[in-house]
């Protein structure tokens, strides 16, 4: 997992950005899009980006944009949660509760098998190819209706372990 961050001199949320990822000892690289480079490339990734700074994740083969410093917070939160809520299931049983994209509000109880789900960040299914995860979602097996199911965390309402 690594950041690039597309910024500029004396971009204050550029400076906070880079503080942020840091203070949390994650790796990432400026690029100052004063160069004509830096900002071809920040266009290639955000083609109708209108400020500073925009931060985008790589990991492995996949790249994903984060957004400005807001989303950035609001990403790393959400993908401690998931971890947390990650770990909970790998040693027992979570039950959850979250707004489906529909609105409807879920109840599940959930677990991970770590033999038929490696853990980040890919999740392979029997005879499928990889599927990319994002660090901000949970995969869990649901244990009533027996079938995998990807929590958004911004969704999440509540958890616990049981």
């Amino acid at each position: 997992m690594r950041f690039e961050i597309f910024g500029k001199p004396g971009c204050v949320f550029c400076d906070e950005a880079k503080s942020v990822l840091k203070a949390k000892d994650l790796p990432f690289e400026y690029r100052n899009i004063e160069f004509d480079s830096h900002k071809s490339r920040m266009l290639s990734f955000v083609p109708d980006a209108t400020h500073v700074p925009q931060i985008v994740l790589h990991e492995g083969d996949h790249t994903s944009v984060v957004g400005g410093l807001a989303e950035l917070t609001t990403f790393l939160a959400d993908a401690f949660e998931a971890d947390v809520i990650r770990e909970h299931a790998r040693v027992g049983k979570v039950e959850i509760k979250f707004k489906k994209l529909n609105g409807d509000i879920r109840e599940m109880v959930g677990t991970t098998f770590p033999d038929l789900m490696p853990t980040e960040p890919y999740v392979r299914k029997t005879n499928r190819p990889k599927k990319y995860v994002p660090r901000d979602r949970v995969v869990l097996w649901d244990l009533a209706k027996e079938g995998f199911r990807t929590v958004v965390m911004k969704n999440v309402i509540s958890y616990k372990s049981l």
